[in-house]
């Protein structure tokens, strides 16, 4: 049997994630703003009073990009 080392992987410090974290985090992010936009929609439907519809990705997407700006 092979001598294997131990990997230790130092304390974290403050509240910076570990870098093996980073596309996890980035993957939450993109999911709480599209939760964001969805929520913003069905409110300004409620305020309308519109029909239900289906928000297609492209709907998504571009109210996504409204956002950022």
């Amino acid at each position: 049997m092979e001598n294997r080392t131990k990997v230790h992987f130092p304390a974290r410090t403050g509240t910076v994630p570990a870098p093996r974290h980073a596309r996890l985090f980035e993957l939450l992010r993109q999911a709480d703003m599209a939760a964001q936009a969805r929520a913003r929609i069905a409110a300004k439907r409620r305020l309308s009073q519109g029909p239900a519809q289906i928000l297609s990705p492209d709907a998504l997407a571009a109210t996504l990009r409204g956002q950022a700006a």
